[in-house]
């Protein structure tokens, strides 16, 4: 199946089954958006460090590291607590709380979402608040333990200086021995200072550097959420109809219906410009007329999976058509006086009505006097029906070939009738007409006619 065979059978053939799968979630989705409460922002910043990351590496950890506080459920439900705010914990920290790095500075940006915009603004500034605790915790850490270091090497120092004051000026050995053991100890204890320091040094001090403001009004998703919904019914719609193309599949167009039957496209009959035959009227019947005889065929069958009607009358209009095309066999009087009679047959013809005994129509006319005699053969279109087939079984002589006609996309399996048909028969197919649908306003207008017609008849 080539690009254009599968725009025309999976597309366009499904076109109102792919609308559908687009158009209804996308109304889902506007009336649901139209349902909804109105949400509010409200925002923070949070600092980290001092410094700027060195790569993006390092920001993208930062903000991470600040988003992983953020979003605990623990965290969220202390904060939801301090703002005096009865929200799910749980939901809210999975759906209404959003961390964003700001570039390459140690700075982020905290954005909490909710239907209450004051209650938006006290949760922000609550989060805020305990994301900065939970990151200071190990610095917080640190500083209470230099703080007990400080303590202390202070008061060994005041314990030194007791020693020596209270020391002789010739100090013993067990004094010696004191302010020894007394200034070991306060080696150590700076050393421990230093490590500390450094460990602060290398510890992030981070604070609250911009408070929540007003909360604002959330843009609406309603535009992105639409485009989505359609964009994912459209890809089920297209996948609905290639499934049931694969298992039903459809002829589309007169070349389509050639290939399957081996027989040359007479043409293609639009009906929707209002005229039965779209194409030219002389055109198609030149068509059908030329095919016939070229095979050698004076009574043409219409056959195809159309109902009986449609059948009938595009039978009855090709069969009034074709008597245009008609030619004469013997004699040989002036062609002005040959068309003269010609259109006098199809004065009578339109009067009384196709209506013969025989398929095979010829009328013998007399033009000014016994002679010259012409005998004038036309190609016969007649649906092939249970009455045709009777009625030309029984007459004999006649030249049968088959013309099969069918609506411009067809199921495939409606045409092994007509396969079987051709086969049954052994006549000689002349060619294949596809048939263009009719406006949906004449089918709309047909059903109200048939219906008023069933109801008052």
């Amino acid at each position: 199946m080539d690009l254009n065979d599968a725009w025309q059978r999976v597309v366009l053939r499904h076109l109102a089954l792919i609308g559908a799968c687009v158009v209804v979630p996308v109304l889902i989705v506007i009336a649901m958006s139209f349902g909804g409460a109105h949400d509010y922002s409200s925002s923070a910043r949070v600092a980290v460090g001092t410094q700027a990351a060195r790569s993006t590496q390092e920001a993208a950890a930062q903000a991470a590291q600040v988003g992983a506080i953020a979003t605990s459920r623990t965290v969220v439900a202390e904060a939801l607590r301090t703002a005096g705010v009865d929200r799910p914990a749980g939901r809210t920290a999975s759906q209404e709380v959003t961390v964003t790095g700001l570039g390459s500075s140690p700075v982020t940006r905290l954005t909490v979402r909710d239907h209450d915009a004051g209650a938006a603004g006290r949760i922000t500034q609550a989060l805020a608040d305990q994301v900065v605790a939970v990151l200071a915790g190990p610095r917080g850490d640190l500083e209470r333990s230099r703080a007990q270091v400080e303590d202390r090497f202070t008061s060994l120092q005041l314990r030194r200086g007791d020693v020596l004051s209270a020391a002789p000026a010739l100090m013993s050995a067990k004094d010696s021995a004191a302010i020894a053991g007394i200034d070991d100890e306060l080696r150590g204890l700076g050393d421990q200072l230093v490590g500390i320091d450094a460990q602060l040094a290398a510890t992030i001090d981070p604070q609250v550097v911009d408070d929540a403001g007003p909360a604002s009004p959330v843009p609406s998703s309603r535009l992105p959420d639409a485009t989505l919904a359609g964009l994912l019914g459209l890809v089920v719609g297209l996948g609905i109809a290639a499934a049931r193309e694969s298992v039903h599949p459809t002829v589309v167009g007169v070349e389509a219906l050639s290939k399957i039957f081996s027989a040359p496209p007479l043409g293609t009959v639009d009906q929707r410009d209002g005229v039965r035959l779209g194409m030219s009227l002389d055109r198609l019947a030149t068509r059908v007329d030329i095919a016939a005889r070229r095979v050698g065929v004076n009574v043409v069958a219409l056959s195809g999976p159309l109902p009986e009607a449609k059948l009938a009358d595009l039978a009855q209009d090709l069969d009034y058509l074709t008597a245009g095309h008609a030619l004469p066999r013997v004699g040989d009087a002036p062609v002005s006086r040959l068309q003269t009679q010609l259109q006098h047959r199809l004065q009578i013809r339109n009067q009384n009505g196709a209506g013969a005994a025989s398929a095979v129509a010829t009328e013998e006319r007399h033009l000014g006097g016994a002679d010259p005699t012409v005998t004038w053969e036309t190609v016969r279109v007649l649906p092939c029906d249970e009455r045709t087939l009777s009625l030309l079984g029984r007459s004999g002589g006649e030249r049968m070939g088959m013309l099969v006609v069918a609506a411009r996309s067809t199921p495939r399996d409606s045409l092994l009738h007509i396969e079987d048909v051709v086969s049954t028969t052994g006549w000689p197919l002349i060619g294949v007409i596809s048939v263009a649908p009719e406006p949906r306003s004449s089918r709309v207008v047909d059903t109200v006619r048939r219906a008023a017609k069933e109801l008052f008849s």
